[in-house]
């Protein structure tokens, strides 16, 4: 079971912190209601009827914490009605009703849906938790700011965010990364099934277990495969296959849905020169449509949601499409690898490549590379100057530089079971997340121009402060960190190598997990980015 500090505990730790979200999430009748029918107004005058059913769901979320998702369909339900008919007004008309009964009933439901309430006790926390979540996915670097920056222009080291003690300052960041490989095995912190900031479903684990989760024995064996198959003695892939295999990619689609495509692509050549599955028994293109995305999706949902009869087919079909996978990888690795894996608990590395293929390279790579072609797009920073051309001298440079402002990879979260002793937050315990955006963006450890797209010297991002990217910002560094730039750099040289462009868009949509596409504004072919991330766009060969 996850305990965490109090804020007040954190706030005494960081040296007067007193900022707490929670004065955001609505708890009186009319700022319930008052949310819903916002929620509602907008997006049912975004997009008529699909935007209304969305944004009844959307606006179900709020009341979803005190109803125990029981208002998420009915939401769904009720700004469907409202987009339909009258748009905006029936929207937030609709909405706010749907606060409103919400907020009357939330005690019936209440005792209605207590068994099925496991993770989310209290109710508030998961509220200001999920608040935090969209927050800081929409305004990234800014949702931070907003949380340590002082009036007098200094920061809090640490702050109340994702439901734990979050670090933003280099310093207590790089020392708890530098420890975090000696600490689990000491059995001071367990990761458990966490991504990022985001808790990450039990019921969608392969045995109940996400890879960076596991018991430190599972973790060492998975990860010695991990290092053998991706850039040891048992590698399988060169760079010359990379290009060989971008440049076939892009030949055969004439129009890249970014960052879809891409993750076809990274899957498909994972799953073929690493995995040494074939075309026929793997397809890479289904992976990512069907399984990938709904497990992604999914995952974020409370293991208590997961298990009502609204989800609950969906959560079934994930997990037997996922048996299926473990089997066929299983199989395949035993044939590919069979003296790396000769004793080894073959399910257990079978499980740590599936969640490789769905969260690591499968996930950052198309993410990455969405971000670098959107900033060349752009022209933004250095990338905007008169005469400027990628080149494969300067690629990886750019990809740094974009990694660096709009990390895919930007927490990292565990629990502390034994305080770290030393710095701020020196004697906290409980969920604990080491803020890697703030870091990458702090003028004391990349200049004035932090902010900045500014293409620096190779050795720049080498350094301890591009964590946890950097040889030597952890004790660990990423096994597959080799193969995953290779996959970038390819794609991104073979896309800019031919004339190509973005297709026009004038509705803009938000970078958040999503069924469908969730408008956020309107404006000209420019790529809109939010926070450390950027919208969904297609790229289309001339």
């Amino acid at each position: 079971m996850t305990t965490v500090t109090k804020p007040m505990e954190v706030e005494n730790a960081a040296g007067g912190c007193p900022f707490s979200l929670k004065r955001l999430v609505p708890t009186s009748r009319t700022g319930v209601t008052s949310a819903m029918a916002w929620a509602g107004t907008v997006a049912g005058s975004a997009a008529g009827g699909a935007a209304g059913a969305l944004a009844g769901a959307a606006a179900g979320v709020v009341p979803a914490f005190f109803t125990f998702g029981l208002s998420v369909p009915v939401g769904a339900v009720l700004g469907g009605l409202g987009g339909m008919t009258t748009g905006g007004c029936a929207g937030a008309f609709l909405g706010g009703v749907a606060g409103l009964a919400g907020f009357y009933y939330k005690k019936e439901i209440k005792d209605a849906a207590k068994k099925a309430e496991q993770t989310a006790r209290d109710t508030k926390d998961l509220a200001i938790y999920f608040t935090d979540i969209s927050a800081w996915k929409i305004f990234g670097e800014s949702f931070f700011r907003f949380k340590y920056q002082q009036r007098d222009g200094s920061h809090c080291p640490v702050v109340r965010a994702f439901g734990g003690n979050t670090f933003v300052n280099f310093k207590d960041v790089h020392v708890r990364l530098q420890d975090l490989e000696a600490a689990a095995q000491r059995g001071d912190i367990v990761r458990h099934n966490w991504l990022g900031p985001a808790k990450l479903a039990d019921q969608l684990m392969v045995d109940g277990v996400f890879g960076l989760g596991a018991s430190y024995e599972d973790h060492k064996m998975a990860r010695e495969w991990l290092d053998s198959s991706l850039w040891g003695a048992a590698k399988k892939w060169d760079e010359e296959q990379v290009r060989a295999f971008a440049k076939s990619f892009v030949d055969e689609h004439p129009v890249l849905q970014m960052p879809k495509s891409i993750k076809v692509y990274t899957v498909a050549f994972l799953a073929k020169h690493w995995l040494g599955l074939s075309d026929e028994d793997f397809d890479a293109k289904v992976f990512v449509k069907d399984y990938q995305s709904n497990r992604y999706l999914f995952t974020l949902f409370p293991d208590w949601m997961l298990s009502l009869p609204v989800v609950r087919r969906v959560r079934d079909w994930i997990k037997r499409q996922q048996e299926n996978y473990v089997q066929l990888i299983t199989e395949s690795i035993r044939r590919t690898y069979p003296e790396e894996v000769e004793g080894k608990n073959l399910r257990v590395i079978a499980a740590t490549a599936l969640d490789a293929l769905c969260f690591a390279g499968g996930l950052s790579v198309g993410e990455t590379a969405s971000r670098v072609i959107a900033g060349i797009s752009n022209k933004i920073g250095d990338l905007g100057k008169e005469g400027f051309k990628v080149t494969r001298d300067n690629i990886n440079e750019v990809i740094f530089e974009t990694m660096r402002l709009f990390p895919a990879v930007s927490n990292v979260a565990y629990e502390r079971l034994t305080p770290f002793g030393k710095g701020a937050g020196a004697e906290v315990t409980g969920r604990e997340v080491l803020a890697i955006g703030p870091v990458m963006r702090d003028p004391e450890a990349w200049g004035p121009d932090a902010e900045e797209f500014h293409l620096r010297e190779p050795n720049e991002y080498k350094k301890p402060a591009f964590c946890p990217f950097a040889n030597g910002a952890t004790k660990r560094d990423c096994p597959g960190a080799d193969l995953a730039l290779a996959l970038i750099r390819s794609m991104v040289l073979e896309i800019d190598s031919r004339p190509w462009r973005v297709q026009r868009k004038w509705i803009h949509t938000l970078p958040v997990p999503s069924p469908v596409p969730i408008p956020g504004g309107l404006g000209r072919t420019k790529v809109w980015f939010w926070g450390y991330s950027n919208e969904d766009f297609a790229v289309e060969f001339l």
